[in-house]
């Protein structure tokens, strides 16, 4: 049997991209950082007019803790991606894909601590997740942390 390859394409105005921190790629690690991410991808949109730039970084996995970066994009006019590797940062392959609601999109990428927005605004609700205080509240509330414990961490950093 002959197997289909699905070609790889994307044509929209927001865009969600996932990378892991660090990756072997050709027998070397190689990690990326927030720097990496703007410097690789801003070039990409550009001419598109990029309206917001968002990145978070975030810890998921209890068992095998890894970390990685959500970048949330929306460009003014749409932006077709016709090849997987136009994407990549450093040779470090991540998951790519339209946004169909984009205020969803960025509720849920900057549910990680670490969120910072290169390029647009975000409304006062979404801004009060980012803030110090907001973001104490946000843990507090919504992922159960015990307060006493985010305050010694933070009084420990």
């Amino acid at each position: 049997m002959n197997k289909q390859t699905k070609k790889f394409r994307i044509s929209s105005k927001g865009f969600i991209l996932t990378y892991p921190q660090s990756k072997i790629v050709n027998e070397k690690t190689v990690t990326i950082n927030k720097e990496d991410l703007e410097y690789y991808l801003q070039p990409i949109f550009e001419k598109r007019i990029i309206e917001q730039f968002i990145i978070a970084e975030e810890e998921s996995g209890e068992q095998t803790p890894y970390r990685h970066f959500h970048v949330f994009i929306r460009t003014k006019f749409k932006k077709e991606i016709t090849r997987k590797e136009t994407l990549d940062v450093k040779g470090i392959h991540g998951n790519y894909q339209s946004t169909r609601n984009n205020k969803q999109t960025i509720e849920y990428i900057i549910k990680g601590p670490n969120v910072t927005v290169i390029k647009g605004e975000l409304n006062n609700k979404l801004q009060e997740r980012i803030s110090p205080f907001g973001r104490f509240m946000y843990l507090i509330k919504f992922r159960k942390t015990n307060p006493e414990e985010l305050l010694s961490s933070i009084k420990n950093a």
